[in-house]
């Protein structure tokens, strides 16, 4: 008899896709799916703790789900970011990303390893799912109702079909403010030929959007495989060998289109020399670079690894060597001792750099984090005021801004 499992949650691009996989490595073993938590034998709950919002409903449903009589297991970022609030759930499983492996031991009766799943390459949540996940997240969310045209428009915009590569995962930042590489650990890159290889079922398959993830994008090859200015030559190439081009042919007739999510600045900054190695005018249509602040003072306290000056600098290359390419970022209100000043000068920052998309994340104090611990803790009320001053500039300047990403 099969065991039925429930599953439930959501999350960036990175987590749909491990959820992708997830639901692929059950199918091979034989598990059936059901939609009612209480005829489960197994409950998988996907939790996020990016943010209070994600942290505070992601334990709301972890209460709700314990209740159940199925085995629950826990995955993703919240159990490594917020143990400080798991106290009540001890005896419950629990699963971060970094070990994500290791799920093989939960389930009974594996025959199929999760490691032997072939990666997916689409996001295979259902778009009523996802429609009622967004929902949800977007009720938990501080700033919904004062911005609730803006955010309906966004449930109801009709998705692009993204062909996804994850070329790594982990990260060697050591920004202040991040709990999230305690769950993902650190940066592991996937060969260049393993990349390729999937690039070319995705050229075979005519995608033409390939999305380039990590969760430090930047980062990649710095463990051993090469850089990423390398694998964006090497699949450039690729694109030329699959069509017939010539050497000295353009790619521009390809189609094909490379969206960049993310690379942190500090990345353009040591790939500066050889930038027009992998932002190709012809395919390199997007890229997500986020600077968090306009502020000197407040990207020392971020440990950043990149100052202002270095942004202006690196942004004008980027647009001169790809005056189409379609940029975006992320900043923080309310970072540890930001002053109105502080702040005004990121807004500033973001609209003379003309990025077409920002994402403003109010500032979450994070236990066990250096930023944490830092006096000058700004007010929660002035963190929201500030989201909603940003939100009314942006929009004010023809800036798309969100609170959540769009992505």
């Amino acid at each position: 008899m099969k065991k039925k499992i429930y599953i439930e949650g959501e999350g960036c691009d990175r987590r749909l896709l491990e959820k992708t996989k997830i639901l692929k490595y059950l199918e091979k073993n034989n598990y059936e799916f059901t939609r009612r938590p209480s005829k489960a034998d197994y409950i998988l709950l996907f939790t996020c703790a990016f943010k209070k919002e994600e942290e505070d409903y992601s334990l709301d449903r972890l209460r709700a789900l314990q209740n159940y009589r199925g085995r629950l297991l826990v995955y993703g970022c919240l159990p490594d970011i917020a143990p400080y609030r798991l106290g009540d759930f001890d005896s419950i499983c629990k699963l971060a990303p970094k070990d994500l492996d290791q799920i093989d031991d939960f389930f009974d009766g594996i025959k199929v390893k999760y490691a032997d799943v072939t990666n997916p390459h689409a996001i295979a949540d259902s778009p009523k799912a996802a429609f009622v996940q967004k929902v949800r997240r977007n009720l938990y969310n501080h700033d919904f109702l004062a911005n609730r045209i803006l955010h309906f428009r966004d449930l109801f915009l009709k998705p692009k079909e993204y062909y996804y590569l994850m070329v790594c995962r982990g990260c060697l930042g050591t920004c202040s403010y991040c709990a999230i590489r305690r769950a993902v650990g650190s940066v592991k890159s996937k060969p260049i030929t393993a990349i390729l290889a999937e690039f070319q079922q995705g050229l075979k398959a005519g995608y033409q959007d390939v999305v380039l993830l990590g969760d430090d994008l930047g980062a990649y090859g710095l463990d051993g495989p090469g850089t990423l200015p390398i694998l964006m030559k090497s699949l450039q190439e690729e694109i030329k060998s699959f069509c017939g081009l010539s050497p000295k042919s353009s790619s521009k007739d390809t189609l094909v289109r490379f969206h960049l999510k993310e690379v942190h600045p500090k990345y353009l900054l040591r790939y500066e020399e050889s930038l027009d190695q992998f932002l190709d005018r012809q395919t390199v249509r997007s890229l997500l670079c986020p600077i968090q602040s306009g502020s000197p003072r407040i990207l020392e306290l971020m440990q950043r690894e990149h100052t202002v000056e270095d942004v202006k600098r690196l942004i004008g290359k980027v647009r001169k060597l790809s005056p189409t390419i379609e940029l975006s970022t992320q900043i923080i209100a309310g970072f540890p001792t930001e002053s109105d000043e502080d702040f005004e000068a990121t807004l500033a920052l973001v609209a003379d750099l003309k990025f077409r998309w920002v994402v403003v994340f109010p500032y979450d104090r994070k236990i066990g984090t250096p930023a944490a611990e830092m006096t000058g803790q700004v007010s929660s009320s002035v963190i929201h005021t500030r989201v909603r001053r940003a939100l009314k500039y942006f929009r004010h300047n023809g800036i798309k801004a969100f609170i959540n990403c769009p992505w």
